[in-house]
C-alpha cells in the first residue's frame, strides 16, 4: 500500500499554487473513512485510498489503491483544510448559492480570491458559473455544499482546475451530470456525487467520514 503517487502529479500547467497536498496530492479520491462507489465509475488518473481496510466493487482504479493506508496522506489533506478555512477572505458573501449577483463579478463569475460563503450553498439545476484567470480559487462555505442537477464549471483565461479549492463546513452532494473542476475538501462526507458527473479534480474527506460515488462518475486529477 503506501499508495501515495508523485507530489507532481496533477501539477497545474499555469503558475504554481500557493496551496500544497503535499503526500496526498496523487490521489483523486481519498477519504479517512470509507469509498462506497455505485456502478461503472472510472478513475482516469490518479490513486484512491482510505483507512478502512476494504476494496470497493464497481470501481475501476486509476494508479493504485491504498486499503488501510492512507493515514498519513489524509492528515496531509486536512492540514490543507485547515490552512484554506483560516485564509483572510476577498470576499464575504451573505449568498445560498454560487450563482448569487453578489458572488465575485456576479451572476456566477469569479476572478483569483479567497471567497467566504457565511451561509450552505444549495444550487439549482443547469446553473454555470465561470472562473476567469490564472490564480489560486478558494471557496470557503460554512455550511454544506449542494449542487443541482447538470451543474457546470467552466475555466477560461487560464484558470487551472489544480488551482480551484472547494471547502464545505457539511457534506458535498453533487447533483446528476455535474462538470465540476478543483479540489474538495471537508471533514464531512461525500454524500453523492450525482450519476453521470464528470470530475477533473480531488475528493478529500479528510476526517472519519466517506466517500459516495455516483453511477457512471469520471474522475481524473486536476491539471
Amino acid at each position: 500500500n503506501g499508495a501515495t503517487g508523485s507530489p507532481g502529479a496533477g501539477v497545474s500547467n499555469g503558475s504554481p499554487s500557493a496551496y500544497s497536498l503535499g503526500i496526498a496530492s496523487g490521489f483523486a479520491v481519498l477519504t479517512g473513512g470509507a469509498i462506497t462507489p455505485g456502478a461503472s465509475e472510472f478513475i482516469l488518473s490518479g490513486n484512491t485510498g482510505e483507512t478502512t481496510l476494504s476494496s470497493p466493487s464497481n470501481l475501476s482504479f486509476g494508479s493504485g489503491h491504498d486499503a488501510g493506508g492512507s493515514t498519513a496522506s489524509v492528515a496531509a489533506a486536512n492540514s490543507l483544510y485547515n490552512q484554506l478555512i483560516a485564509l483572510t477572505a476577498s470576499q464575504t458573501i451573505v449568498a445560498t448559492d454560487f450563482i448569487d449577483p453578489t458572488a465575485g463579478l456576479g451572476a456566477g463569475r469569479y476572478v483569483p480570491g479567497v471567497y467566504h460563503f457565511s451561509n450552505a450553498i444549495t444550487g439549482s439545476a443547469d446553473e454555470t458559473i465561470t472562473l476567469i484567470g490564472d490564480g489560486d480559487y478558494v471557496f470557503n462555505v460554512v455550511g454544506a455544499v449542494t449542487t443541482g442537477a447538470n451543474f457546470k464549471m467552466i475555466l477560461s483565461h487560464g484558470a487551472h482546475s489544480s488551482r480551484v479549492f472547494f471547502t464545505s463546513g457539511g457534506a458535498f452532494t453533487f447533483g446528476a451530470n455535474n462538470v465540476v473542476f478543483g479540489n474538495f475538501l471537508t471533514q464531512f462526507a461525500f454524500a453523492d456525487t450525482g450519476a453521470g458527473t464528470s470530475i477533473q479534480g480531488r475528493l478529500l474527506s479528510t476526517l472519519v467520514a466517506g466517500i459516495t460515488i455516483g453511477a457512471s462518475n469520471t474522475i481524473e486529477l486536476p491539471n
